[in-house]
């Protein structure tokens, strides 16, 4: 299922008295037509590149096409200097996203 809202979402796990992470598993096995063991397992993989590509980043780098690279760096400097005023954890999510390009 495609979902348009975080609201749809939440009106799934009332709807089938589950948390906000399990919603998201079903969906995933549904999805691509897999066990619960391959979701976690692929989950897991993601993660761990994320956490890679945000552990190795490099704000002076730039990807060959020129369109991802430095703004990771950007939003951090941002981050630190200013008050964002979508807060501290999103904030903190656009930069690692940024940092991962």
């Amino acid at each position: 299922m495609s979902y348009r809202s975080m609201e749809e979402i939440y009106e799934q796990c009332d709807k089938w008295d589950k948390e906000f992470w399990e919603i998201i598993l079903l969906d995933d096995m549904n999805e691509r037509n897999v066990t619960r063991e391959e979701s976690m397992g692929k989950m897991e993989s993601m993660w761990k590149a994320m956490l890679a590509a945000t552990g190795s980043y490099d704000p002076h780098l730039s990807s060959k096409s020129g369109l991802v690279g430095k703004e990771g760096g950007l939003m951090e400097i941002y981050r630190n200097e200013q008050k964002p005023l979508c807060g501290d954890f999103v904030s903190k999510v656009i930069m690692r996203a940024l940092q991962m390009g």
